[in-house]
């Protein structure tokens, strides 16, 4: 087997792949990111969900719109914010593809939180390319 590496600069065009950042006249912004969250703190195993398309126990709440910057040139930052619409308590965040089934991209669950309606809260997740 070859010894492998992979390069700063593979690193750095893989990460603007990934958000359909790379164009020929350079970053433009990628608008079909969403974040989701949900009521189940199940494990974050990469199997955890059926399909790994959903979370474990989504909330009512649609998906947001997610903010995607790059902090640099291999990081790619997704910000949402989701309000409740009802008193829930939050135990998991999902980085989705689509506002409706499509691709669950990552998963991670958290302590709970208890939300009364109107609360929200505000999820950054970060990938990282080296």
């Amino acid at each position: 087997m070859v010894a492998t590496v992979f390069t700063t600069v593979g690193a750095r065009w893989d990460a603007d792949k990934f958000i359909d950042l790379a164009t020929a006249s350079g970053p433009s912004t990628a608008t079909d990111w969403f974040v989701g969250w949900g009521t189940g703190g199940s494990s974050t195993g990469a199997t955890a969900t059926a399909g790994n398309t959903d979370l474990a126990a989504a909330a009512t709440e649609a998906r947001v719109s997610a903010t995607v910057t790059q902090p640099s040139a291999t990081i790619d930052r997704f910000v949402a914010t989701i309000t409740a619409g009802t008193a829930k308590t939050v135990e998991e965040s999902g980085l989705f593809k689509a506002t409706a089934s499509g691709i669950m991209v990552a998963r991670g669950s958290h302590a709970g939180v208890v939300l009364a309606t109107g609360d929200a809260i505000q999820y950054t997740w970060e990938l990282s390319w080296s």
